[in-house]
């Protein structure tokens, strides 16, 4: 049973000022559901989404005039909501290094789908609670949307990348390494950031990602080649005079944060020449894809994605045209089915 205390100081005529300030208020409460998803295991990159879900319906709320109070907002409020997000809402209004180009498209109905999905975890918090006794998401479908191809680096574009970064400079070699990290383990940019020097066996040549930093909540162990664990040798070395056990950190000793590194692949894809944003992520699809175009075993590529469901991995295997072509070439039934007279004859040059 819970018992509220009124703030006998406000005004009991003003609704709007006891919407904002009571135990109704969006905001109140949504601290309250981030503070259970914490208590949850919810990784923070997982809760900021949340976050961001909930700063972006507050954005609609206020520039349609709806009274923010959980009871207030209708299911026919959230259905402007999601269509205002996919109309109406531009991306990146206040991203400093994102071009004009970039700042005039709504929301990509994919975003727009993980933000209602977050938006209706948060009302079935509510109702659990009993804060509301009707849902106002059940009646709302999920967004519809198609999910593009990825198209992964070039080994040229990856060798454009790596060519960027002036070794001889801590930030660049730190860059450097992260970018060999990233292909060379096809971990996400989160996990590889969050590791510390007692994860890495430089003579093993193995790093350990724990279990609080990955997607799954799962620890896992990877191998690396015996190059990216000299150079993170290397990078420990120069980091010695920090007081931290983290690996990546920026000039001043502080742990590199992703949203950084992107900031800083961002300047090395436009110094590399190459046209197209290449984001962190990008590493993990393409390290996949040549894992298994060089002859790697779809299993042990589940084992080292840290995936527990198989169709998960199909995400990150967009084998190229060529490479299934090869592999149709080299594996058809009919080769074993056709005799050597059967098979095409060269007769001309």
């Amino acid at each position: 049973m819970r018992i509220y205390r009124r703030n006998f100081d406000q005004p009991r005529n003003n609704l709007e000022d006891r919407t904002l300030h009571g135990i109704y208020s969006f905001e109140k409460l949504f601290d309250v559901f981030c503070e259970m998803k914490t208590a949850q295991g919810r990784s923070a990159a997982t809760v900021n989404h949340y976050r961001r879900s909930f700063k972006l319906l507050i954005d609609f709320l206020n520039e349609k005039g709806i009274r923010k109070d959980v009871r207030n907002v209708k299911t026919e409020h959230l259905r402007q909501f999601i269509n205002w997000m996919i109309t109406e809402r531009k991306r990146h209004l206040d991203h400093r290094y994102k071009p004009e180009s970039a700042k005039n498209k709504p929301l990509s109905k994919r975003t727009a789908y993980g933000y209602i999905k977050n938006i209706k975890s948060f009302y079935r918090f509510l109702v659990d609670e009993s804060y509301i006794h009707e849902n106002p998401t059940e009646l709302i479908d999920n967004v519809k949307y198609v999910d593009k191809d990825i198209e992964i680096m070039t080994a040229d574009e990856v060798r454009a990348l790596l060519s960027v970064p002036n070794i001889r400079r801590y930030a660049d070699f730190r860059d450097f390494v992260i970018m060999h990290l990233l292909l060379d383990s096809i971990c996400r940019i989160g996990e590889a950031l969050s590791l510390k020097r007692s994860d890495v066996d430089i003579q093993g040549r193995t790093v350990y990602f724990r279990g609080e930093n990955t997607k799954s909540k799962k620890p896992r162990l990877v191998p690396i080649k015996a190059k990216t664990a000299r150079l993170i040798k290397e990078l420990i070395e120069e980091t010695d005079d920090f007081e931290t056990d983290y690996i990546f950190l920026v000039n001043y000793g502080e742990p590199m944060s992703t949203e950084r590194f992107r900031k800083r692949l961002d300047i090395i894809t436009r110094q590399a020449g190459i046209k197209r944003s290449i984001n962190p992520h990008l590493f993990r699809h393409t390290g996949a894809t040549m894992f298994l175009e060089a002859g790697g075993d779809i299993r042990h590529l589940q084992m080292i994605l840290g995936h527990s469901d198989m169709r998960m991995v199909q995400r990150y295997t967009h084998l190229t045209t060529k490479s299934i072509l090869n592999q149709h070439e080299e594996f058809s039934p009919l080769n074993t089915v056709e005799t050597k007279l059967q098979k095409e004859r060269k007769i001309l040059r």
